[in-house]
């Protein structure tokens, strides 16, 4: 059990020297144990360095609640990851070299559409999707007359709102299993383009979040750790992908029809992680019996720091510094022989 904190996986060198570690040891350890050897479970933290993603999404929450301006946060956590995703995954046709820092945007810009897309018509046809599936329990909402007189009350059914979309989120296990499986023409989409098309679709949905707190005028604890999780879910995705890339076929393309050599398997922890609503203790015999029964068959695991889920639903966070917390509540439910905090690998 490993567990790389921020400073170790802040931009495309770190990840690189993160995952040279990490494969080292999976080698070395495969050779001494042979049949016996039952993988690695890799905890990590956001991309840190100066500024930290961290930071900058919580300085975002802070700011949209002040009615003070976001973008300049939500560009500057933009173009750090795709930064480090230009120079780990992509590579100039005619020389094979890297991109240049000058050059970044414009790549992402002509392979990752990273633009966000207009409020006004993406809310319409948010709008419209919603109606077609349905709303979540009324059971569970305020009466109409509480909402229409209470801001407070319209703060929290949508609060409850976005619990109901994130915990039907979690609950359908096979839709991350299968991720583009099922699109057209998914020959042609490379498993590191879907990566920033995720990443993108993340950052337009912090966008719609912000917009919802700058009109409550109101830095609600929850949206805050919400918003803050979402780093650790990019980093962790960004190794699986790098170390995955690195065991492809010699001349090998990342696409779905590639037959790849996939040894390691992304673990979202809001999935497997739970903790109780009023104590936020960790509930071991839920989380355990959720990771074995996802992952079990996997040896290797890239799993997020940080953030979990309550049992009833609904995303959560281990508070600042809850990456380390991660680390050993994964370390006892995987029975690890040992785990190693790394602060920074050079």
């Amino acid at each position: 059990m490993h567990k790389f904190g921020g400073t170790s996986v802040q931009d495309a060198d770190c990840i690189r020297n993160v995952a040279a570690l990490i494969s080292q040891e999976e080698e070395e350890n495969f050779q001494e144990k042979e049949e016996a050897f039952g993988g690695i479970c890799v905890v990590v933290s956001a991309m840190g360095g100066k500024p930290k993603t961290t930071q900058l999404l919580l300085d975002a929450v802070k700011a949209a609640a002040c009615a003070r301006d976001f973008q300049p946060l939500l560009t500057s956590v933009r173009q750090k990851h795709q930064e480090a995703l230009v120079d780990l995954f992509y590579r100039k046709v005619e020389t094979n070299g890297p991109y240049t820092s000058n050059e970044v945007e414009d790549v992402a810009k002509t392979k990752f559409s990273i633009n966000l897309v207009d409020l006004s018509s993406d809310e319409q046809q948010h709008g419209e999707q919603q109606s077609s599936s349905g709303p979540p329990d009324t059971k569970a909402m305020p009466p109409q007359s509480e909402i229409s007189k209470s801001p407070c009350a319209s703060f929290t059914l949508g609060m409850r709102k976005l619990d109901w979309q994130r915990s039907t989120i979690f609950r359908l296990e096979k839709e991350e299993e299968k991720g583009f499986a099922e699109a057209e023409n998914l020959d042609q989409i490379s498993e590191k383009d879907v990566l920033w098309t995720g990443i993108a679709s993340d950052l337009q949905d912090i966008e719609k979040l912000l917009h919802a707190v700058g009109v409550m005028r109101y830095e609600d604890d929850r949206i805050s750790g919400l918003i803050a999780g979402y780093g650790e879910l990019w980093s962790a995705q960004i190794l699986t992908r790098f170390l995955n890339e690195e065991h492809l076929p010699a001349g090998a393309e990342s696409s779905s029809s590639t037959t790849r050599m996939e040894k390691w398997t992304f673990v979202d922890a809001r999935r497997v992680i739970f903790v109780d609503r009023e104590t936020n203790a960790v509930q071991y015999e839920k989380s355990r019996e959720a990771l074995l029964s996802k992952f079990e068959t996997c040896k290797n695991l890239v799993c997020t720091g940080f953030i979990a889920s309550f049992l009833e639903g609904g995303a959560t966070t281990l508070g600042r510094d809850g990456s380390d917390y991660s680390a050993s509540i994964f370390g006892n439910l995987l029975k690890a022989e040992s785990i190693t905090i790394w602060t920074d690998v050079l």
